[in-house]
């Protein structure tokens, strides 16, 4: 693990629960970041919980290390690598390890390719972090883009009536922030949407049909 990726899951970690001895113990071996007496046994004394870190590994209370799943594999793959604006190739592999990972099967991935890679293209072009009214050149890296300040968020620009309703009750993304946060917030928010109400929110009147053809004439799977 990067030192200072897990200097900073620490940080967070410690603010929100304690670490056994035995855990503590590993985090430093793990590491290399030694912490002081007066820290370890204050934390030490606090209530214990399993500790779980960026990367989807988990510290056990015992000390041991539980590795990340494929699908934290897979979160942490999707969410390290670039975007870039009108380039669908990055934000359609996110697509499928999203998918996948929220249990589509090949064939309903399959089916929805067509539809996703038109409301991306169409609405955020292919940039995860994108607001409403935000501007970037083409083929520029999604990171350096000049943010909007609209509410439409996001692969797929969900607007607040879904993040502060249902979507944060179901994915817990509550706001246009959390759901720009990664990759893979940006395309859970975007699939959420797919599996509520199929195409229905890009396809609701005749502009919107319009925008979206190949979306609306090629909606996919139930899912």
């Amino acid at each position: 693990m990067n030192k200072r990726f897990a200097m900073v899951v620490l940080a967070f970690a410690l603010l929100t629960s304690a670490c056994t001895i035995e855990q503590l113990k590993t985090y430093q071996a793990v590491t290399g970041d030694i912490l002081s007496t007066e820290r370890h046994e204050a934390l030490a004394k606090l209530p214990d919980h399993a500790w779980k870190l960026g990367d989807g590994s988990v510290i056990e209370l015992d000390g041991s290390v539980t590795p990340p799943t494929p699908c934290d594999v897979e979160k942490t793959r999707v969410n390290a690598q670039p975007y870039f604006a009108n380039n669908p190739a990055p934000a359609m592999d996110a697509f499928r390890a999203v998918a996948r990972c929220r249990g589509w099967s090949q064939g309903h991935i399959d089916s929805w390719a067509i539809a996703v890679e038109d409301i991306m293209r169409f609405e955020s072009g292919f940039c995860y972090n994108r607001l409403g009214g935000s501007l970037i050149n083409d083929g520029a890296n999604c990171d350096s883009l000049r943010q909007g300040r609209r509410e439409d968020a996001g692969f797929g620009q969900l607007i607040s009536i879904h993040y502060k309703g249902w979507l944060c009750a179901q994915e817990g993304l509550c706001s246009k922030w959390e759901v720009i946060a990664t990759p893979w917030s940006s395309m859970t928010a975007l699939l959420a949407l797919i599996e509520r109400s199929g195409t229905s929110g890009y396809c609701y009147n005749a502009y919107a049909r319009s925008l979206h053809k190949r979306t609306c004439r090629n909606p996919g799977w139930d899912v």
